[in-house]
């Protein structure tokens, strides 16, 4: 076994580099529109209340520009009308550990879905 790595050693020279690289690649950076952090910002806050969690601890890891049907912004509550006027907004998912909560913005304001 010493032989063959002085063998590949003698061969390789310093041109063989067996060692993977474990350089890891910085994520490319997105621009969020201010809006839709304006809205994460709330869900954020929303977060923290509902679970406790520390607001800072919540990140976004799904943000989708959404047009919803009306003002229930696609979670409406039962029981509730809403105008009935298409508004734009954001599905927002945040993560903290291993829980993960559901937003969906819209008009200034946003509302939980669930997780």
């Amino acid at each position: 076994m010493l032989f063959v790595a002085i063998l590949l050693a003698t061969l390789c020279g310093s041109s063989c580099d067996t060692a993977p690289d474990l350089t890891a690649s910085p994520r490319p950076s997105v621009s969020i529109p201010s809006e839709a952090q304006q809205a994460i910002a709330q869900a954020r806050a929303d977060a923290a209340s509902r679970t406790g969690i520390e607001a800072d601890s919540w990140r976004a890891v799904e943000v989708t520009a959404r047009e919803w049907p009306d003002a229930g912004l696609g979670c409406p509550e039962p029981g509730k009308l809403y105008a009935q006027v298409v508004t734009r907004g954001y599905a927002i998912t945040l993560e903290a550990g291993s829980r993960r909560l559901v937003y969906h913005s819209g008009a200034g304001r946003i509302v939980y879905c669930g997780g």
